[in-house]
């Protein structure tokens, strides 16, 4: 979801009346002059001449109306709580990123004269066998051959370039 999106629903959700938003199938809301009743989503604004936020179909006629109406009266509270979530996962996303790539350049590659990669950071010394590359710690992290190539072909194209 783009933030221009999420910002249309937050302004929208801040504009709508003030919750929270009831539902009760057992009433129902006659606006004057007209002979069958609706049901109905209401506001507890004190003060409120006309709570009533939204009317659904008339109540008894049409099967789907107390759903509706449930389902309107629940987004005065969980469109707000969805939003907060929505922008709590996209800024755990931000930092996840930041530490991934942070890791990733941690961990960077040697590439091998006869071919193949390693971890130098994951080779504890001469001596030891080489750690190929994306290492364990990569791997852990999500890192995939895919991405490893990626990286791979990133680095070269950007050597190529500085020439």
């Amino acid at each position: 979801m783009t933030p221009e999106r999420l910002e249309a629903i937050t302004a929208r959700a801040n504009a709508a009346t003030k919750g929270p938003w009831n539902h009760d199938p057992n009433s129902a809301w006659r606006i004057y002059g007209c002979e069958q009743a609706h049901e109905y989503v209401w506001a507890d604004s004190e003060g409120d001449e006309f709570p009533c936020v939204a009317m659904t179909g008339i109540k008894g006629q049409h099967p789907r109306s107390p759903r509706d109406a449930e389902f309107i009266a629940h987004a005065r509270t969980d469109v707000p709580e969805l939003v907060a979530e929505v922008e709590r996962l996209s800024q755990a996303e931000t930092e996840w990123a930041a530490y991934r790539k942070a890791l990733v350049e941690l961990h960077e590659f040697d590439e091998l004269v006869f071919g193949g990669f390693i971890c130098p950071r994951c080779t504890d010394s001469e001596d030891d066998d080489p750690v190929p590359w994306p290492c364990d710690s990569l791997r852990a992290i999500g890192v995939t051959d895919d991405d490893a190539r990626q990286i791979i072909l990133a680095y070269r194209a950007a050597i190529k370039a500085g020439r």
